[in-house]
């Protein structure tokens, strides 16, 4: 077992390319349960493995209560090693495989906005959001974690050799994947990928190879959520733009928009696909909206229905100087004409000539004929 002076060591949490985590007691501190990262000794002696490891200690001055705790930085005879403190409510990965609900998934999403806001504004970006990376404490809390990739936004530096990727490939944002210049809106995209694997349980890109997947976050479309998580699908189509000035401005503008959602008591239908002035896109409207539409659409419907028995029964009493269906059409099949624009509309089409149903009415019962003496005012059918 490694020894480490004023560390009872326990036992290994976890290990990886990057080091091993260790459970430990500092003595010092009575006997203060902490977790000890230590960097390989193979990549301590290569300086930008040792740059990497030192500049997670810089996160020791982000006080912040959804940010972990850094206790000590030591360099004990060339090994480097990061004092951190114990947290044992388990890893979001772990939370994500037993299943979480989508306001228990929008409550780590607000925590990690938070965590993320306060180490924007002392110009440090993440760049390694991912489950893994975000572990809990006893309370339930979320706690950001590893900052070992964390690039200052002050600093004209790079982690690793100039114009290499950084980060995982899983949550990459589409400039990271490119090994472009990023900010903070890069570890917001990240926050979008969890938010997208909390609610649904699989990361919405994935593929056998690494470039595979990078190339999904660069150029394919956001995967759409189940039907009973669309509710949802604006914040993350927001989160995942690709293009960072299409993302929210900020942490705390996110944190602000998934504070509207927490407040709602119900499904949530504030629209966070486009500025509140905006009219949302038809992709968007909320299953409210919808019914709406359907409900107008069966309306009309019914109406016109009724207005080709109405007309059929008087054709068998008076003479009817005008066709039902416009010049040209047989006056015998008005009725049919009548019922088979009733389905064009049921099945969303245009109808036989092609018109928009949201620009123009049913010819039948807008256009009017040169025989009526009183043609009828063009009137506009929006669903």
């Amino acid at each position: 077992m490694i020894q480490i002076p004023g560390y009872q060591i326990v036992r290994e949490i976890s290990s990886g390319g990057m080091g091993t985590v260790l459970d430990a007691f500092q003595v010092n501190a009575g006997n203060r349960r902490v977790a000890i990262k230590m960097i390989r000794a193979d990549h301590g002696a290569d300086p930008a493995f040792r740059k990497r490891f030192i500049s997670e200690a810089n996160c020791a001055i982000l006080e912040h209560p959804n940010i972990v705790r850094i206790l000590d930085v030591r360099d004990e005879a060339g090994q480097l090693f990061i004092v951190m403190e114990y947290l044992s409510g388990g890893d979001l990965a772990a939370r994500i495989r037993a299943g979480m609900s989508p306001r228990d998934a929008l409550a780590v999403v607000r925590q990690l906005a938070g965590a993320l806001g306060h180490a924007h504004s002392r110009g440090l970006i993440h760049r390694d959001v991912k489950a893994a990376n975000v572990l809990f404490r006893a309370d339930g809390a979320a706690v950001l974690t590893d900052f070992g990739i964390a690039k200052f936004r002050a600093r004209d530096e790079t982690i690793t050799e100039s114009g290499a990727v950084v980060g995982s490939p899983f949550y990459m944002s589409p400039e990271q994947a490119q090994a472009k210049s990023v900010d903070a809106r890069s570890d917001l995209y990240s926050v979008g990928v969890l938010f997208y694997e909390m609610l649904v349980g699989s990361r919405p890109f994935a593929a056998d190879r690494a470039l595979a997947v990078l190339h999904m976050h660069i150029y394919d479309p956001v995967p759409p959520l189940p039907e009973n998580l669309k509710a949802y699908q604006p914040l993350i189509n927001r989160l995942m733009a690709k293009d960072p000035s299409d993302r929210f401005e900020s942490a705390e503008v996110l944190v602000a928009a998934v504070d509207r959602l927490l407040a709602t008591s119900s499904t949530p239908e504030v629209d966070l696909s486009q500025p509140a002035v905006d009219t949302p896109p038809a992709a968007t409207l909320t299953q409210d909206v919808r019914r709406q539409r359907q409900f107008r659409r069966a309306l009309f419907a019914a109406g016109s229905i009724g207005a080709a028995v109405v007309l059929a029964l008087l054709s068998q009493v008076i003479p009817v100087p005008f066709s039902v269906g416009g010049k040209g059409d047989d006056p015998g099949n008005s009725e049919g004409k009548v019922i088979s624009d009733v389905v064009d509309i049921e099945n969303g089409s245009s109808g036989k000539n092609g018109r928009s149903l949201d620009t123009e009415s049913p010819p039948s019962l807008s256009q009017g004929d040169k025989n009526d003496p009183k043609p009828r005012k063009k009137e506009n059918f929006s669903f």
